[in-house]
């Protein structure tokens, strides 16, 4: 699984996102850009830049220079009226001068700005060529590239280059794509001469993982998606154009009519949008054959789990978002399997995960009538004393079937164990089957 970011604090948070993912879009859309153009703001204008033949679209510029006076006008204005009320409130004479001195500075600055008004304003509305200048964006392709080289584990030389040339400016949330998305726009900063140029704004998009209950929109998703209206039709239901949403009730419905699942075991398994899921599904109901990759010990798993007469799960829900127990785990993992307390509390500082985050994510939790939540990390040292920290620390939980860390947080009915090994895809339990790979990235 991909690590998730969350795009703010927890009383503001938009998204979760992935970086991998992130990393890649920016990349897309910051070739797309250069090679078709995108405004770059200089300080006479805007001109549309096109590396590939090294053409360029001017603007004009005189409506932005306009703008610009007006404001500086309104602040010295603004400047000019507070100089002459703190003169005329002040009983310190002293002061008083030093006040009317600022205030015939501010007039004589609104009187020069003013002037300037009136000659930009007489000016034509035509087209005007801005300064030329050059820029060596070779640093900026290596950076780029890095960014898809290294995935989501960018060593932070890297990240800390890239936040000196790109700026992100908005996340707008896009609820109205399936699953959920969230739109970046950011800014490219080049070097021009001396000075910078800001070339932007560019947008990409990428998936917005805090939504679990929406169907993924994934090339699988899609041929499932085709595959349920297929048995949709079959059954002869009406009104196939209503959607995927109609097959997927089609299908938790034949599994709470023929299979015997309670309503909210078949709802779970058919919001899913996994295909291993639903190939499980379409053979219990259908005999349909299995696929060859897709481990025995996982289709009694499932058939199993959510079979089961109490069957309990987050309504409508199938993966819940672990991003924050997955920034511990990766944290330990990257000190070798074992940190301290208070490294952890170091390296998590600035998340939203504190000392009793920690303590709870290192213990089992069980929240309602939901299953529970079982340790992500395991405690080593002293946890017997109340408050000293120092003798505290934690470890990855290592894999018993191939001895690496069991390093990614899936919360789903059918990972009871909350882990899996990335490596072997199992669960860190014994007699555990191999997951299918989609498992790591959700």
């Amino acid at each position: 699984m991909a690590r998730s970011t969350d795009t703010g604090r927890l009383t503001e948070r938009i998204a979760s996102i992935a970086p991998d993912e992130l990393h890649r879009s920016i990349v897309t859309a910051s070739i797309s850009a250069l090679r078709d153009g995108a405004p770059v703001e200089l300080l006479d204008g805007l001109q549309y830049w096109r590396v590939s033949d090294l053409t360029h679209q001017v603007t004009d510029t005189r409506a932005r220079r306009i703008a610009s006076l007006e404001g500086d006008l309104a602040a010295a204005q603004a400047a000019y009226k507070q100089a002459r009320a703190n003169a005329n409130t002040t009983r310190n004479e002293r002061l008083r001068g030093d006040y009317l001195a600022d205030a015939e500075r501010e007039a004589e600055r609104v009187d020069q700005l003013e002037a300037d008004l009136v000659i930009e304003r007489a000016q034509p509305a035509g087209r005007s060529e801005p300064d030329s200048f050059d820029s060596d964006c070779d640093f900026l392709a290596h950076a780029l590239a890095g960014l898809v080289h290294h995935g989501e584990h960018a060593p932070r030389e890297l990240a800390e280059a890239l936040s000196t040339v790109l700026q992100f400016t908005a996340f707008r949330p896009v609820h109205t794509a399936d699953p959920p998305q969230l739109e970046v726009e950011f800014t490219l900063l080049l070097p021009a001469d001396g000075r910078v140029a800001r070339f932007g704004p560019i947008t990409c998009r990428v998936t917005n993982r805090a939504y679990r209950n929406t169907l993924r929109d994934t090339g699988d998703t899609q041929r499932l998606r085709a595959w349920l209206q297929q048995r949709h039709a079959a059954a002869g239901y009406q009104h196939l154009d209503a959607g995927p949403h109609r097959a997927v009730q089609f299908l938790a419905e034949q599994l709470q009519s023929t299979a015997g699942w309670t309503k909210l075991a078949a709802r779970t398994l058919a919001r899913s949008g996994l295909a291993p899921l639903y190939a499980v599904a379409a053979h219990l109901l259908w005999g349909d054959a299995l696929p060859d990759d897709l481990d025995p010990g996982y289709v009694d798993l499932v058939t199993s789990t959510y079979s089961a007469g109490d069957f309990a799960w987050h309504p409508g829900r199938h993966a819940l978002d672990c991003s924050l127990r997955q920034l511990c785990v990766d944290a330990a993992v990257d000190e070798g399997g074992h940190i301290s307390f208070m490294d952890l509390e170091a390296a998590l500082a600035g998340t939203k995960v504190d000392d009793v985050r920690i303590t709870v994510y290192s213990r089992p939790q069980t929240l309602g009538g939901a299953p529970t939540w079982e340790p992500c990390l395991e405690r080593r040292g002293d946890w017997i004393q109340q408050h000293p920290k120092a003798g505290r620390s934690l470890a990855a939980v290592a894999c018993p079937h191939c001895g690496r860390w069991a390093s990614r947080v899936v919360r789903t009915p059918e990972t009871a164990a909350c882990l899996l090994c990335p490596a072997c895809r199992r669960m860190p339990a014994p007699g555990s089957p191999v997951f299918p790979a989609v498992y790591l990235h959700l």
